[in-house]
């Protein structure tokens, strides 16, 4: 075998030896941050030993070969089947749903359906209204993705101080018209984590059709708090599938459902809401089966290891994990404000660890993520210093706390995030936190001059 060059455009002439290979490749990544301090990612990096097992002797079979790998299939509706009921599926109902490659995918699925329905109710109308589709300004990029690749207008409504940094309802009636194919609420967004007010929207929603006739569906974007809301006493009567008009419900089973392979569920309410047009008959491989998804070979590691985790935490496990996240999250977001110098905006999700730990209904709607910026008297103190700044000095030092822009009514609002996982330890956040003192410090804060 040659001595090994690593390509980079082109491949090598001569087979190398694949000890060197991988040796070679571990010292290109391995000055990449350290997955468990990538605390602005609301992915999974804990795997452990029987799920590695799991992983290794899965990770050849193909999802898509219903009838090589019955038992995988079966493992996947069992899945469905349990993540439906988490989300509170009526038993007067006929769910359906499958395995996606993420949320993203689950979302184009999601809304490709909204689309489909609303053509199949307005195929009467000899001129149709533009199809539209209402999102919050703090709406994930996948679904503008989506709408403009399904040729959809985006109606943003901007979200406020004033709505909690939620979805704003008081903006919702005047954008309704006869063109809008659904309503997209997120459970647990990417800059605050916060639950969007979906019974108060669809208190809106039902009053509008009362008055026009026109039907306008809800879509719930839980990839991040689809695992979260069901073990923290939020009942899915306030967000899920008991409400009528939430249609359908995605999640990603690598955030918080403790999958460390990519993993993307969606589910809809009933198969009525699930159009024919997408289900389509494939005969590629041994015998016949319908798909439904948008991508056909996918690995099995995600849906046997998040049966893995659904059978081995359960409903204890689960909410264990969970409500320790939020307690983590709450101490850090206490020390922050305790220097002076940040402002958490979030701290509505969570209550005092003694009321928290005592009863669970107290935890308020969110997930246990700590959001936050610098307050005034920090920016007069220290003007060279701001959010984007502090990221970036936080990054050096081994620590991705990624500055975000958070849009709202003709600005945007800068924010810092830190996603406290169910393995972010508080020793990793005792670390974040010393860390932040010492460049506070290096910009001349000083403890005794607190604000």
């Amino acid at each position: 075998m040659a001595p090994l060059e690593m390509p980079t455009t082109h491949l090598n002439q001569h087979v190398s030896d694949p000890t060197v290979t991988k040796d070679r490749i571990l010292g290109h990544i391995s000055n990449d941050i350290i997955p468990e301090r990538n605390l602005g990612s609301f992915v999974s990096t804990s795997i452990d030993g029987p799920s590695q097992q799991l992983m290794l002797e899965n990770y050849c079979k193909n999802l898509a070969c219903a009838h090589e790998y019955p038992s995988i299939k079966d493992l996947e509706k069992r899945c469905v089947d349990m993540i439906a009921n988490l989300w509170g599926s009526p038993e007067t109902t006929n769910h359906i749903g499958a395995a996606t490659t993420g949320s993203s995918e689950s979302l184009f699925l999601a809304i490709l359906a909204l689309k489909r329905n609303w053509q199949s109710r307005n195929s009467y109308l000899s001129s149709s209204p533009r199809m539209n589709l209402i999102v919050g300004s703090h709406a994930h990029v996948a679904v503008h993705k989506a709408a403009e690749n399904l040729d959809i207008e985006v109606k943003i409504l901007h979200v406020s101080d004033a709505s909690g940094y939620r979805f704003d309802s008081a903006q919702l009636e005047p954008a309704l018209d006869e063109g809008t194919i659904g309503v997209v609420l997120i459970l647990g967004n990417t800059y605050t984590g916060g639950f969007d007010p979906i019974l108060e929207v669809t208190s809106i929603l039902d009053n509008y059709e009362g008055r026009t006739g026109v039907e306008i569906p809800i879509h719930v974007d839980a990839a991040s708090g689809g695992f979260v809301a069901p073990f923290t006493g939020v009942s899915p009567s306030t967000w899920g599938f008991p409400i009528p008009r939430v249609v359908s419900i995605n999640a990603s089973g690598h955030k918080f459902g403790m999958v460390s392979a990519t993993i993307g569920w969606i589910i809809w309410r009933d198969l009525q809401n699930l159009p024919d047009r997408m289900k389509h008959t494939s005969a590629y491989l041994l015998g016949t089966s319908e798909t439904f998804t948008m991508s056909y070979s996918q690995s099995s590691i995600g849906v046997v290891l998040q049966y893995y985790y659904l059978a081995r935490l359960g409903q204890e496990g689960f909410k264990h994990y969970i409500l320790a996240s939020f307690e983590r999250a709450q101490l850090f977001s206490d020390l922050l404000e305790k220097t002076g110098c940040f402002r958490c905006i979030n701290n509505a999700q969570f209550t005092s660890l003694a009321t928290m730990t005592g009863c669970e209904s107290a935890v308020k709607q969110g997930i246990p993520l700590v959001a936050f910026y610098l307050n005034n008297w920090a920016k007069k103190r220290m003007p060279l210093l701001d959010e984007e700044t502090l990221s970036r000095h936080l990054f050096q030092r081994g620590f991705s706390v990624p500055s975000c822009k958070l849009p709202m009514d003709g600005q945007c609002k800068s924010l810092m995030r830190v996603v406290v996982r169910p393995t972010i330890t508080t020793e990793i956040l005792d670390n974040l936190l010393k860390e932040i003192l010492n460049i506070l410090s290096s910009y001349g804060w000083d403890d005794s001059l607190e604000a």
